[in-house]
């Protein structure tokens, strides 16, 4: 055992154990327990949430408060009559039970973690501006990410020609690279994603109609770090199988198929993979043998180095979001169910579309925008939900984060989000959402018209650890990666936060505990933590340490280190 596990455990001990641990690991050999699957075994797996396997650690990246993994659960300590600790099992010297008191010990009182609503922000038409002749019409964005090796964002979005394609550095300036040789009108190429190898498609004879596959049909599009150039793009395509070749081929592979897989349409998921994110080639075997009309989101997991997909299933009558994962992306299990209405839920309600996201610039959470059906009106809100290892999830506190707009509005029925969340350039979340002004099942045809919108948080906004009165936490042991504590943080005019530093031993650090500290009041997103003017924790840089908060008519969003 190292030196820093000798620490960890110490700490541990000190503040009650049973640290729940994610985030960044320190440990590389220890971000994932037990033997990796080999490359062609089908089989689940997730990150180990206990401290030994990954630990806090406290750095440029902002933390949110997205569940109670940055807050100790704390204990309550069993003293005797002169405050001595007093030994769980060993023999202790008291003559009544009577002689011993609890002392609460990390235990965190009056607070609360809640989401906060969107601002909505105009409409993807705005930001992404029409130039060509297949363009006309609404835009509607499939799939929003941004690229962190080449620091730009990438959107594939329905247009009048198709699903086409754009890249930017500031969500403002859109470059559209024109690499499809197909004409379209009098232009000899476009910026239009195709299926490359259409003819190989239909000479497969897996498909009933190849002349109508579509790029990305009721699925998003993956930017793969681990992918070879060639297939570095990937997409998952809903299409009709020849139901003969269709069952043959499960029987050949053993695989059950979904229930909700048609004998006549023979519709299921089929992978596809391009270099450049404009010429695709569909793999003519499918890859998940289930089917889903609501859009399916694709995700490679850094931590665990797998394919996941998150698409719809149906529980007792009612739609529900399922998870299934692959080593290699052409072979997945039928899903099963992650999030599902339960007894808490009115009967009528249903979980639809999922817009399942990493947060961005972290291996973790992962959060989805589910949209929450209610039946009885066939309208929609966008609740948010998180989760550590992608299989348990938890909606947040607070309520939907986007409603639909008001009577007469564009967008005052229904709404679902897109995979989209990103950090703009200014630091703020953007998430896009679809939208409709009449009931989800209302006769469409001439009257149902969509639009996309835009809704927006400030930086890392998204959720909050809120105290309305008086409140206080401690975190747990984190790795202090910078000589400046920074806080994201809001106040009422009559509310504060104090911050308290203690070292891996649980000891105030001089100088840095709440007597000297100065209270934070306003509006920040970046307020640096004083104590008598003072913010410098050099000291205390690459050292474990617990922050300990105190807080009045106060909302802390997120910490980073500087």
């Amino acid at each position: 055992m190292t030196l820093h596990t000798h620490r960890i455990v110490l700490a541990c001990v000190l503040c009650g154990g049973g640290l729940l641990s994610v985030g960044r690991a320190i440990d590389a050999e220890a971000d994932v327990a037990g033997p990796q699957p080999a490359p062609n075994e089908v089989k689940e797996s997730f990150p180990t949430l206990d401290f030994e396997a990954a630990k806090l650690e406290l750095d440029a990246t902002p933390m949110p408060f997205v569940d109670w993994a940055l807050v100790e659960a704390g204990n309550l300590d069993w003293v005797g009559p002169s405050g001595e600790k007093l030994p769980l099992n060993d023999p202790h010297g008291l003559s009544s039970p009577d002689e011993a008191r609890a002392v609460p010990f990390c235990l965190a009182s009056g607070i609360a973690i809640k989401t906060q609503p969107a601002e909505k922000s105009g409409l993807f038409s705005d930001m992404v501006p029409r130039e060509y002749p297949w363009e006309q019409g609404t835009l509607k964005a499939n799939t929003l990410l941004f690229d962190e090796t080449a620091q730009r964002y990438r959107v594939w979005y329905d247009c009048a020609g198709g699903l086409a394609c754009a890249e930017s550095p500031d969500l403002k300036t859109w470059e559209k690279p024109l690499l499809n040789p197909n004409a379209y009108g009098d232009r000899q190429t476009t910026n239009l994603a195709y299926i490359a190898n259409r003819d190989a498609c239909a000479a497969s004879g897996m498909f009933q109609k190849p002349e109508s596959l579509e790029v990305a049909q009721s699925g998003s599009v993956l930017l793969d770090p681990s992918a070879a150039p060639e297939e570095r793009f990937k997409t998952t395509i809903l299409a009709s199988a020849v139901p003969e070749r269709l069952w043959a081929f499960a029987e050949a592979k053993g695989k059950p198929l979904s229930s909700r897989v048609s004998p006549n349409s023979g519709n299921v998921l089929f992978p596809a993979v391009s270099a450049d994110g404009v010429a695709w080639r569909v793999i003519p075997e499918p890859n998940l043998l289930h089917d889903a009309d609501t859009q399916t989101v694709v995700a490679y997991d850094t931590r665990i180095k797998r394919y996941v997909v998150y698409t719809r299933v149906w529980e007792f009558g009612r739609r529900a979001i399922a998870r299934a994962e692959s080593a290699d992306f052409r072979d997945f299990p039928l899903p099963r169910t992650v999030l599902a209405p339960d007894a808490a839920e009115p009967p009528y309600v249903d979980y639809y579309a999922n817009a399942m996201a990493v947060y961005p610039g972290r291996s973790d959470p992962q959060l989805m925008f589910v949209l929450a059906y209610d039946r009885r009106v066939e309208s929609s809100v966008i609740r948010a939900a998180s989760s550590r290892d992608g299989v348990l999830w938890h909606f947040t506190p607070g309520g939907p984060v986007l409603r639909p707009g008001g009577a007469g509005a564009w967008d005052s029925h229904f709404v679902v989000a897109v995979p989209s969340f990103v950090r703009a350039p200014d630091g703020g979340m953007l998430l896009l959402y679809n939208a409709y002004s009449l009931p989800h099942k209302f006769p469409r045809h001439g009257f149902v018209e969509a639009n996309q919108g835009i809704a927006r948080w400030k930086a890392d906004r998204l959720f909050a650890l809120e105290a309305e009165e008086e409140g206080s936490f401690t975190t747990p042991v984190l790795r202090l990666r910078g000589a400046k504590l920074l806080l994201n943080a809001q106040t009422t005019r009559t509310g504060e936060i104090r911050v308290e530093v203690r070292d891996h031993e649980f000891q105030p650090v001089p100088g840095r505990t709440f007597a000297e500290a100065d209270p934070f009041t306003g509006d920040d997103t970046s307020a640096v933590a004083t104590w008598t003017g003072e913010s410098d924790l050099g000291a205390m840089r690459d050292e474990f340490v617990y922050l300990r908060f105190q807080m009045r008519s106060a909302k802390l969003f997120a910490l980073r280190a500087e």
